[in-house]
């Protein structure tokens, strides 16, 4: 929790294969510092940017370059900054391997988003979804269709109704 931008450039200069970054609960690092990072390094499998708030629009934008990106967690990077279903969605175009995903919390996420998520990332096997309050069965029908290898969905405080919870079961 207490790396600061200069961090990330000591990644950057050194650690151009770095596979995994875990920054959970980081407020130290900008959104500028985190989009240069993944501007240049693009081997990332796995990132936890849980609850940092240097997470920007343009830091999800730049995170889509990591192409064999299959752990993300987003959980909690939304409060403060101005983030996008727009930017949302060309990170899953961006990142089709994806295959566990938090982006619980973010409450402007709405069904087309989902179904973005559904298309592009077909090897999903686990998702959190809780807080989600702008998505409806119509996502989870996407998400069931598409995501065959679907094993975990956690829906907490959103509109799926009750028949698809069951349905799901």
């Amino acid at each position: 929790k207490s790396l600061t931008d200069a961090a990330m450039e000591s990644i950057i200069k050194h650690c151009k294969q770095a596979e995994m970054l875990d920054i959970r609960g980081n407020e130290k690092i900008s959104g500028t510092a985190l989009s240069k990072l993944f501007n240049t390094v693009h081997n990332f499998k796995t990132v936890h940017l849980k609850r940092c708030s240097g997470v920007t629009g343009e830091v999800i934008l730049s995170l889509s370059n990591s192409k064999d990106l299959k752990n993300l967690n987003l959980r909690g990077c939304y409060r403060n900054n101005n983030i996008s279903n727009n930017a949302i969605s060309k990170l899953f175009e961006g990142c089709s391997s994806i295959e566990s995903l938090d982006i619980a919390w973010h409450e402007y996420i709405d069904d087309q988003t989902i179904i973005t998520l559904a298309n592009s990332c077909t090897q999903l096997r686990s998702l959190d979804l809780s807080g989600l309050n702008l998505i409806t069965d119509k996502s989870i029908d996407s998400l069931v269709n598409k995501c065959t290898s679907l094993k975990k969905v956690i829906l907490f405080n959103n509109n799926v109704s009750d028949d698809m919870i069951k349905y799901l079961k």
